[in-house]
């Protein structure tokens, strides 16, 4: 009775471990990728968010195609915009934001941060993907 007694607990042990290794696999997969960017302006994206001059940390969902970018300041989000990730050849030596100026405003279309092989292109559904 001792033996079935000893199976029985390594068998719990078993499925114990068992459950936390799945759910560290189920948590590593709703992880971010983080950057930090930072505006020498006062910027604007396409969905009417403004964001001071200064450093951000940026915060994008892995394993999505049209991500919701979460910008954030001394633990703040400040502002959450939905962005296309488009892979690149390369990776990005350094990071870069293209902006155009419309009206008073200057409107960030692309960041490229440093060290990944990805752009994050900030552009409304309506625009398609036409560049400016």
């Amino acid at each position: 009775m001792e033996i079935s007694g000893r199976k029985a607990f390594v068998g719990f042990v078993a499925a114990l471990v068992m459950t936390a290794c799945l759910g560290f696999a189920s948590w590593g997969s709703h992880r971010s990728k983080r950057a930090t960017v930072s505006f020498f302006n006062t910027i604007k994206f396409n969905n009417g968010d403004v964001l001071p001059a200064g450093t951000y940390h940026m915060a994008v969902p892995q394993n999505k195609q049209w991500p919701e970018v979460q910008f954030s300041r001394d633990g703040k989000i400040m502002a959450t915009v939905k962005a296309d990730v488009v892979p690149q050849a390369t990776k990005n030596s350094r990071t870069e934001v293209d902006s155009v100026t419309r009206g008073n405003d200057q409107l960030v279309k692309e960041i490229r941060p440093a060290g990944w092989h990805e752009s994050l292109k900030f552009v409304s559904r309506h625009e398609g993907s036409k560049s400016t």
